[in-house]
């Protein structure tokens, strides 16, 4: 039992329809008129309406009939799935196995970037390699923290039924951008870094999927399970 609680949780990256996922996440946040904007996006969108009905919900358009929390929704609604009706698969198992959990206090590949990632101050650093540098790590606080509390003031994403945490997610054009910055030179690595090449490491493993999303055209969804 000490150890099953000391255990990191397993992090996965999920192919998903980026736009969709952004067109939800707003609807979802908007706690004023969440059930107008719920029926419109449902309306407006037959293969989600098709999706959902598929998976046992009778009205789907009617959001306060739907008894799912908002992590299982989410989920349910964007994940991009395969001509066999399977999730598509980002990657080898290797690299995913690696980006999952990470050889690092907590086990988190993002955090373990967060912490370390750090501007390259070389003396002819430009404006625009400054807005670079910001742009990628927003990118990479969206991926790890935007459907968090932090984010959105509650834990909804992340609390959800089976263990499901939602931390964040990027859209299809937005996880082309982050993977270019991350092949430029507007980063270095923190003097701080506890373990010697374990950004680059990290990092390495993470543009791999990165690129495999790219390749296929998709967003990505970052979540946590035991």
């Amino acid at each position: 039992m000490d150890a099953l609680r000391t255990t990191s949780p397993f992090a996965t990256l999920d192919a998903i329809h980026g736009e969709r996922a952004q067109e939800i996440y707003n609807a979802l946040l908007n706690q004023e008129q969440v059930e107008a904007s719920w029926r419109q996006l449902i309306r407006n969108d037959e293969h989600l309406m098709a999706r959902l009905s598929s998976q046992g919900l009778s009205k789907p358009d009617d959001f306060l009939s739907i008894q799912w929390d908002y992590s299982i929704l989410f989920f349910t609604s964007i994940l991009t799935l395969t001509k066999d009706g399977t999730p598509l698969q980002l990657g080898d198992q290797k690299t995913r196995e690696r980006f999952g959990r990470f050889p690092s206090p907590g086990g988190s590949t993002m955090k373990y970037i967060l912490d370390y990632i750090c501007p390259s101050l070389h003396k002819n650093r430009t404006e625009q390699e400054e807005e670079i540098y910001n742009e990628l790590t927003d990118l990479l606080d969206k991926l790890a923290n935007r459907c968090t509390d932090a984010h959105v003031g509650h834990e909804k994403f992340t609390s959800g039924s089976g263990g499901m945490h939602i931390s964040g997610f990027l859209t299809n054009e937005e996880v082309q951008t982050l993977r270019l910055h991350l092949s430029s030179r507007v980063w270095t690595v923190s003097k701080d870094e506890p373990f010697d090449g374990g950004l680059a490491d990290a990092i390495r493993h993470f543009s791999s999927l990165l690129k495999a999303a790219e390749r296929r055209n998709v967003g990505i969804l970052l979540r946590y399970h035991a």
